[in-house]
């Protein structure tokens, strides 16, 4: 990948640690981090590289030794914000996936294509004619061959009345082929 590609990868694991719903005014501190932290590939921060010369960050303007820090208060605060913190959830866990209701009424059915396809490849194929069904699974015609699919990979066809269903695409069923010109 590229040196774009890095440093946008590394702006949206940032912004993800600081998703609010004010994570805008967060985005200025963001920026600042990924602009001051140390890049080893280029053995520099891209400030210095910029202004050719190391960044003063906002608490490095007043420091005054001669204050004392309440370390209880600060302690005390973290520990509440960690009390706080809540693990999310990475996806949702139901376990049930839609099945539409004309499902069990359609003739026709279309094929979710389940493997890695090529960016123009369509999702579902078909139609194809159903030949039986069962709470889980149908017996569909595809290719001339009866297969047996789960109801989770498939959507109903509505076929205009005197269309001649398709029970091949060969757009999903094969390769995409550019049009050969004679």
């Amino acid at each position: 990948k590229g040196i774009i590609e890095n440093w946008h990868r590394r702006l949206k694991t940032a912004m993800k640690c600081h998703l609010t719903e004010r994570w805008v005014e967060k985005l200025p501190t963001i920026l600042l981090g990924l602009r001051v932290t140390f890049r080893p590939d280029l053995k520099a921060t891209p400030c210095e590289l910029v202004y050719g010369k190391t960044v003063r960050l906002p608490g490095e303007f007043f420091t005054n030794s001669d204050d004392p820090v309440d370390e209880s208060s600060f302690t005390k605060r973290l520990k509440e914000c960690m009390r706080s913190l809540r693990p999310t959830q990475t996806r949702l866990q139901t376990g049930q996936s839609f099945i539409p209701q004309d499902l069990s009424t359609c003739s026709h059915v279309f094929l979710r294509y389940d493997a890695v396809r090529a960016p123009l490849r369509p999702i579902y194929a078909g139609p194809y004619l159903v030949l039986s069904k069962t709470e889980k699974v149908f017996r569909i015609l595809k290719e001339n061959k009866e297969t047996v699919v789960s109801i989770d990979r498939l959507k109903p066809a509505f076929l205009l009345s005197g269309e001649p269903p398709q029970s091949n695409t060969p757009a999903a069923d094969s390769e995409h082929q550019p049009p050969q010109s004679n």
